[in-house]
């Protein structure tokens, strides 16, 4: 309890500081952190589709392997497994992930040579994007570990896995699941979310906006105003046409 308490303290210190120092150099007007627009995405509704089916099929066959290689029985539950068994599944599902985020992409990219400039891996940007993910990580750490620690006193995790890694714990089933919180999962999120239906969603919405701005707008008539005819021009006039223009 004392190590997540200075944990906490040296975090939220960190953050107060590069806050400050963040606030001070940016000039008036400008957001905290630069950021660029997200191009336009080269996915739609079928890889979106697509993505989702692999997701559904690899893990069927992972799971078939996995039960037909070994004694495990997934649909068992977590809590009836061994901590090695629980880390075989775990890991096998962050597999399935990591797979199908590979292949994802790969199908994208036959396509689209320019994807990995889209996903900010090219060398001109990918430092920076560094840097600012860096910074962005050191302001926002502070509140977000101090939230999850209230959050976590208040609702004690009751996931099967970590019960069985209460009940036995073992520096794999650690490995495995600190493998998959930190990088298996966040991985697929970020790709299945952020990028293919978020990415794929933004582009639509553009692309209706700009049928709505090609249509043609009605045009309303203006009443036109007659100007006034002075009087020696009526008194000149014949009589039907002074009707008219007194009219």
């Amino acid at each position: 309890m004392v190590f997540e308490l200075l944990f906490l303290i040296v975090m939220l210190l960190l953050s107060a500081v590069t806050a400050v120092v963040v606030r001070r150099r940016r000039k008036p007007g400008q957001p905290w952190l630069l950021v660029e627009p997200r191009p336009p995405a080269t996915w739609g509704l079928l890889d979106v589709t697509r993505t989702l089916l692999l997701f559904v099929l690899f893990q069927i066959v992972a799971l078939q392997v996995l039960q037909s290689a070994t004694s495990i029985n997934p649909a068992a539950g977590f809590e009836n497994m061994s901590s090695f068994q629980g880390g075989l599944v775990m890991g096998s599902d962050a597999i399935v992930k990591l797979t199908v985020v590979v292949v994802s992409l790969g199908i994208i990219a036959l396509r689209d040579r320019q994807l990995y400039r889209r996903l900010g891996l090219a060398g001109d940007t990918f430092v920076r994007d560094l840097k600012i993910g860096g910074v962005a990580f050191l302001i926002l750490a502070g509140p977000v570990y101090t939230i999850q620690g209230l959050l976590t006193q208040m609702f004690p995790s009751e996931h099967p896995l970590m019960t069985v890694f209460e009940r036995e714990p073992s520096w794999w089933l650690f490995g495995v699941l600190s493998f998959v919180a930190v990088i298996a999962a966040p991985i697929a999120e970020e790709f299945m979310f952020r990028m293919l239906i978020q990415g794929w969603l933004e582009d639509l919405t553009r692309r209706l906006h700009g049928f709505q701005s090609l249509s043609p707008e009605p045009i309303e008539s203006e009443p036109v105003e007659s100007e006034p005819v002075a009087a020696e021009q009526t008194a000149s006039m014949p009589r039907g046409e002074r009707v008219f223009a007194d009219d």
